[in-house]
């Protein structure tokens, strides 16, 4: 058996070695395909977390989630009943502090 290193398009080695059955194989390309597939799916995930993003959308988002956790947790409503604009400046930042922490677990960041 011989190892495959398929190149991505921009040439980087980012497919795991693949083994071919024998060098004679015919249709190389139906066993790269789901190779190359999962490239081009992780590809956009990695650009949709490239491009900019509504940080106060998210962390509004992050607070109704707090807020509906409390409630299952503890039987009764949060007291901003998920209304995000309730809260104050620095209460907010702990939810903005919330979204960039995960923004940039989900990067591959070092977090500062």
């Amino acid at each position: 058996m011989t190892p495959l290193d398929p190149l991505t398009p921009d040439g980087l080695r980012t497919v795991p070695h693949i083994w071919a059955v024998s060098p004679e194989m015919d249709d190389l390309e139906k066993l790269i395909a789901p190779y190359a597939a999962a490239w081009t799916a992780d590809r956009k995930h990695i650009e949709a977390l490239e491009k900019p993003v509504d940080v106060e959308a998210i962390a509004e988002k992050v607070h109704i989630a707090y807020c509906e956790q409390y409630k299952r947790r503890k039987g009764e409503p949060y007291w901003t009943n998920g209304d995000y604009s309730k809260l104050d400046e620095a209460t907010k930042e702990y939810d903005r502090v919330t979204v960039h922490a995960v923004l940039a677990a989900l990067r591959g960041e070092e977090e500062t």
